[in-house]
């Protein structure tokens, strides 16, 4: 069964963020990073704060996956789409 949510792409700055609208009233920001050394940037962790953010990801051009803090995961495009799918 396909998952339904929203999605919203937005550019500040120069940094490329996506929010996921999904059901249950869950609200995933991602931030989208170049290279293989991603450094979240703060202003990332304040926008997620105002939106109201339930989860946190930053997806980056690596194929491993770690936290960044207290609730931020780090991980490939791939592992991102596997998480949204529930795979």
């Amino acid at each position: 069964m396909p998952i339904a949510f929203h999605i919203m792409l937005f550019n500040l700055f120069l940094h490329r963020y996506l929010l996921f609208r999904l059901p249950g009233d869950e609200l995933w920001a991602i931030e989208i990073k170049h290279g293989l050394a991603p450094k979240i940037g703060r202003g990332f962790n304040i926008a997620c704060e105002d939106l109201g953010a339930t989860r946190k990801f930053v997806v980056y051009g690596g194929a491993d996956q770690f936290p960044v803090g207290e609730d931020t995961m780090v991980l490939s495009l791939q592992g991102l789409l596997a998480r949204l799918t529930g795979g």
